[in-house]
């Protein structure tokens, strides 16, 4: 086994999908998403309780006929509900029965037993949609009352348009429909299924009647014209009734349930879509234990729906008093959450699953870089684990273990982006979308290296890049034609600002030389590349593409550009260096605990400070503070404040001569720069005269001011490494 390929079980000629949606019905896919499902032993138990709830619904009716199933795009929710669907359903696909087939890969005996009573005792007509795909273009203000009960006449195979479907509603009761139907044909030699989705519905229905019933429609257009100022709205209560009685038509001996996907979208920020919901799921509960009481249906009809935030925090979101969570979770009573403890596992074992003979050739590797693998690869600064065990390298390789939570970060930032695709976002499904291109994509081809190699994050960029905004696309683009031709580089500068770019969806960890530089490492065995990474930041902020703050590296928009341009052209003369480095002098000395000087313990002494001859404050013990403005100089001046301490009017002075080394000239400079910013823009802002990028680069320059002058006072004195007393 030489190449990665070869080490794992997968076939990688067998393609995998982006996500799942609950409305494909294709069979080859449907069957490709039941029998690769992987269930961890958490989503297990969440499917066995709530069959276990569906089934004893049946027997012990209750109003609990809600659920909701939650996670982060991608998390595993739509396939949990749509395999849910089809197991209820029991659909065949391909020939088999899908609770067979989703038994068959699951394999767990209690599950099974669950669906096997429901089967059997509560056969069940599952009706499936996306609310997001269905919901009424033009209608932003639509009720998911509507779009369910528009989804239910097509599903049960009545007209979509309300009035259409109330006459066929009405003449079926009656006992006319097939006439109708008939008559429809032989006057227009067009199926009725296809006149009522067109726009002569109306005109030729009313004409169809007309042929029928003379009496009750004495002209071609008399029903057309009954329909004028009758409004065609269905309330939460209509709605409820007419999808058990029509249920009762159209599938008798069923019962009947609802798998809506992603209903949290749909009712964001909503008050009234999400009463509208409640109202729909309390009269389901309400009116289906009174009916199952009653004995005349075979169970409740359930309503799952899923949403990308938990129900509390839909309702948070929405910030209105009319919504009482209490109530909400009264008729949801039944919650589930994909929680992404679940997702490094599942995503592997479709994936990245080893062959047996693999494990011993990847265990040997591990031990002979075990220490090399974990110094390089460490993490700073961050609460993140990035150490590696055997197991977890063995599990996730050619990945580092960290790595799929990073990639799920960085995928769930990209989706915030705007205008980002809605169907993007850290998911398992995207995950193993990821990780199965990473090894079968030309821009990366992992299948084909050799063993030991590893997923860097600028390869992960590869695999994004389509996703991210142009003007990141452009910036990456514009570094690799700019460095191309740098041969000390070698290719390292684009490499560094990938995995800044990414790195800046991520929080949590800075984006510090460190950090990147253990993003980048490439191969088991081998260190960071820590001096090549410097080497290409330097390039990189000296070209102006990023710029250092508070959490790291990042690279700089078009407008930081301009404000970084403009920031660079404040160049700081002697004396404002002076200014400011006496102020920071100044800072020091305001600390009681170097004001004073305590002689044994048996009486204080106050502490006279000069600066280069300037007081900073009085005291009883004269102490001068002299900065020789170079390394260079210091030899010089410590020579001459020699001398002039020993002269008799300073016989009881204390000295302290230090140089201004590189690091403090930086230090004063970037604080003499983000000063003049800040005053300037600083100005404009009162004056309502700086935009709103203007406004943001303002903020960010007055952290970098703080944290200036934080470093000057703490660092002026430890970075100085040369003093003299």
């Amino acid at each position: 086994m030489n190449t990665i390929g070869e080490l794992l079980a997968r076939d990688l000629g067998q393609p995998i999908e982006e996500i799942i949606k609950v409305n494909q019905i294709d069979e080859e896919s449907v069957y490709t998403e039941i029998t690769e499902y992987i269930a961890t032993e958490r989503i297990l138990e969440q499917y066995r309780s709530l069959l276990k709830a569906i089934a004893d619904e049946a027997s012990e009716p209750s109003e609990a006929i809600g659920v909701w199933i939650s996670g982060f795009f991608g998390s595993g929710k739509s396939s949990f509900a749509k395999n849910l669907g089809y197991v209820l359903s029991n659909r065949h696909v391909k020939g088999v029965a899908a609770s067979e087939l989703f038994k068959n890969q699951i394999k767990d005996r209690r599950l099974g037993e669950f669906l096997d009573l429901i089967n059997t005792k509560i056969p069940t007509e599952v009706i499936m949609f996306d609310v997001s795909v269905d919901r009424a273009v033009k209608r932003t203000n639509e009720r998911i009352a509507e779009v369910m009960y528009t989804v239910l006449l097509r599903e049960l195979d009545y007209a979509e348009d309300y009035d259409i479907a109330e006459l066929e509603i009405e003449i079926e009761r009656e006992g006319k429909l097939d006439e109708f139907i008939a008559r429809c044909y032989s006057t227009y030699s067009i199926e009725w299924r296809v006149v009522r989705k067109g726009a002569q519905k109306i005109a030729r229905a009313s004409a169809i009647l007309h042929a029928l019933d003379s009496v009750t429609y004495p002209s071609a257009d008399s029903w057309a014209l009954s329909l004028r100022n009758k409004s065609a709205d269905i309330t939460v209560g209509r709605f409820v009734e007419r999808t058990f009685d029509l249920c009762a038509r159209r599938r008798p001996g069923k019962a009947l349930t609802f798998v809506i996907d992603e209903v949290g979208q749909y009712v964001a920020r909503s008050a009234d879509k999400i009463e509208d919901l409640r109202a729909v799921v309390e009269q389901f509960g309400k009116v289906g234990k009174n009916l199952l009481k009653a004995k005349k249906v075979l169970a409740p009809i359930w309503v799952v729906v899923t949403s990308q935030e938990k129900l509390d925090e839909v309702v948070a979101a929405i910030d209105d008093k009319r919504v009482e969570l209490a109530k909400l979770q009264d008729r949801f009573k039944n919650r589930i959450d994909m929680a992404p403890a679940d997702i490094r596992e599942v995503a592997t074992r479709r994936v990245l699953s080893k062959k047996d003979a693999a494990v011993p050739i990847l265990q040997q590797l591990f031990k002979e870089s075990q220490g090399q693998l974990n110094a390089a690869c460490r993490l700073e600064r961050t609460t993140r684990k990035s150490e590696v065990t055997e197991a977890d390298f063995v599990q996730f390789y050619p990945y580092l273990p960290h790595f799929i939570e990073l990639s799920i970060e960085i995928m769930s930032g990209i989706r915030l982006q705007p205008g980002a695709p809605k169907h993007f976002g850290g998911s398992n499904r995207t995950i193993i979308k990821q990780a199965y291109e990473m090894l079968v994509s030309e821009r990366t081809a992992f299948a084909k290296q050799p063993v030991g190699t590893l997923v860097t994050l600028d390869k992960i960029f590869e695999l994004v890049e389509g996703n991210l905004s142009t003007e990141k696309r452009n910036d990456i683009d514009e570094i690799t034609q700019r460095f191309k031709d740098n041969q000390e580089d070698n290719g390292m500068a684009p490499r560094v600002a990938k995995v800044i770019c990414l790195l800046e969806f991520v929080r949590d960890l800075p984006r510090t030389l460190t950090n990147i530089a253990a993003c980048l490492v490439d191969k088991v065995g081998q260190p960071a590349p820590v001096a090549a990474v410097e080497k290409s930041l330097k390039l990189l902020y000296d070209a102006k593409f990023i710029r250092n703050t508070e959490e790291g590296y990042k690279l700089q928009t078009a407008q930081e550009k301009n404000w970084e341009t403009e920031r660079r052209s404040n160049s700081p003369r002697p004396r404002d260096r002076t200014k400011i480095i006496r102020e920071s002098l100044r800072d020091i000395f305001s600390d009681g605990r170097l004001k004073t000087y305590r002689y044994q313990n048996l009486r204080n002494f106050s502490v006279a400070i000069k600066a280069d001859g300037n007081t900073i404050n009085d005291g009883q013990i004269p102490l001068s503070i002299c900065t020789a403005a170079s390394e260079q100089e210091f030899t010089a001046k410590v020579t001459d404040i020699r001398n002039e301490s020993r002269q008799e009017s300073h016989n009881n002075d204390i000295y302290w001569v230090f140089s201004v080394n590189e690091y403090i000239d930086n230090l004063v400079a970037e604080l003499y720069k983000s000063r003049q910013m800040v005053a300037k823009y600083d100005q404009m802002r009162v004056h309502n005269k700086a935009t709103n990028e203007e406004l943001a680069c303002l903020q960010t320059e007055k952290s970098e001011v703080l944290g200036f002058s934080e470093n000057s006072g703490i660092n002026s004195t430890d970075s100085g490494k040369r003093g003299n007393n």
